[in-house]
């Protein structure tokens, strides 16, 4: 399987479009895939987010960003 045509590339890259995470200040990010649905062909619910602590105020006080592929 090449990365360029996996789903995961594209997930990380929408979670870095979206989320203002400021990784030269050292800020993590933290995934956690689970709910597979057979093998690394099936389905799968990915849980994502960050210990970053300028979040925009709508934003609210913690963020965390959930997709199922």
């Amino acid at each position: 399987m090449s990365p360029d045509n996996g789903k995961i590339p594209a997930l990380w890259q929408e979670f870095n479009n979206k989320v203002p995470v400021n990784y030269p200040q050292g800020e993590r990010v933290y995934g956690v895939y689970f709910d597979y649905e057979s093998d690394h062909t099936g389905k799968f619910t990915v849980l994502a987010g960050f210990d970053g602590y300028e979040l925009d105020p709508k934003m609210g006080k913690a963020l965390f960003w959930q997709k199922v592929l």
